[in-house]
């Protein structure tokens, strides 16, 4: 499933996300400071170093918890250049132009207040500084629509009963169906479980200049393999061939537009201009334009802005013959009729006199 995600990020299979957002830092030579927010145990801290990607890198987590196992893995490894401290991602402040690069990973689904902590990593970035994501965006506090679930649950029905028992219940019972969580139910467990997740890609690229974008999927597997998934094991052969047509139908609905992508990867870079999201074609929406799986930014450091006088004038103009096309199309059918009977009622009526 890894090289699967992979191949959807980077366009290689043996080459991850954290690779794959390097090809833009060039500009940015080592030594490279780092920040990860919502970093839960430190993978990816650990990966970044023992990689040598950066050489000091700052970790925030709520989770004093999460943090200790955190330095014990990493100290644990022989990593060095690792520091961590406890902050709530909702109100942190950060220093001022401190960072090359800010990860987050999986952790701005959680953030209440999205507006205040992306304008605290872009105030915390360095100029043409980085930020790069790899979140969950599907349904905001895991509403999942109908439609994503009857497809889910014909998916699930084909799936041999061995490989549904599911693990929550000790696999004492069959999963039937796809996840219907009740709004309650989620709030209890989690009220900052993707709390606002569908609306970080446009937030995202309201305040950055986003270098690329991957609609990753995921979107068939969350919903089929929740609660089940402990149940394929590596070392078993037909469980193997069930993921792996999973992962191609996943991919296939979801580039095909059928469902949505629950999960992104976004490289983004520091920017200046003020109407980023205007000047930029990014696809907000992937499920609205099939076939659409990712963006690259163009090579030019910037794309010309829509309200440029050459794209003004250009795009009036289209306009313009658009209009034109359509009002002789009216004229042509029914307008004309509409006109004569107007015509006619007003010659009817007695003239003043």
């Amino acid at each position: 499933m890894g090289r699967n995600l992979n191949e959807r990020a980077s366009g290689d299979r043996e080459y991850d996300w954290l690779w794959d957002s390097m090809v833009f830092a060039e500009h940015l030579p080592p030594p490279r400071k780092a920040l990860s927010l919502g970093c839960g145990t430190g993978l990816v801290e650990r990966r970044l170093r023992e990689r040598d990607i950066c050489q000091e890198i700052d970790g925030l987590d709520v989770a004093a918890g999460a943090l200790a196992e955190a330095r014990r893995l990493a100290a644990e490894e022989g990593l060095d250049g690792i520091t961590y401290s406890v902050a709530d991602l909702n109100d942190c402040t950060l220093p001022e132009e401190a960072y090359d690069i800010v990860y987050a990973h999986a952790s701005l689904h959680h953030v209440f207040r999205l507006e205040h902590l992306l304008d605290e990593v872009k105030r915390t970035l360095k100029p043409r500084g980085l930020f790069v994501l790899y979140e969950y965006i599907g349904p905001s506090q895991m509403q999942f629509p109908r439609e994503h679930l009857q497809i889910a649950d014909a998916v699930l029905r084909l799936v041999p009963e061995r490989y549904r028992r599911n693990i929550r219940w000790e696999r004492t019972q069959l999963k039937d169906q796809a996840p219907r969580l009740s709004l309650a139910d989620v709030l209890a467990v989690d009220p900052s479980e993707a709390v606002r997740a569908t609306e970080i890609v446009p937030i995202v690229a309201s305040r950055f200049r986003v270098r690329r974008l991957r609609y990753l999927g995921g979107t068939l597997l969350l919903l089929v393999l929740s609660d089940i998934a402990g149940n394929f094991l590596t070392d078993d052969a037909e469980a193997e061939r069930i993921v792996e047509g999973l992962i191609q139908l996943d991919s296939f609905l979801v580039d095909s537009g059928a469902l949505p992508s629950y999960h992104v990867y976004m490289v983004c870079e520091k920017s200046d201009d003020r109407l980023a999201i205007q000047a930029q074609a990014v696809p907000l929406q992937q499920h609205a334009r099939p076939q659409v799986s990712g963006y690259d930014a163009p090579p030019d450091e910037r794309t010309p802005h829509p309200l440029e006088p050459k794209a003004l004038v250009t795009g009036l103009r289209a306009r313009v013959e658009e209009l034109e096309s359509y009002v002789a199309l009216v004229h042509a059918t029914r307008g004309w009729r509409a006109l004569e009977r107007y015509r006619r009622a007003r010659n009817a009526l007695p003239r003043r006199g």
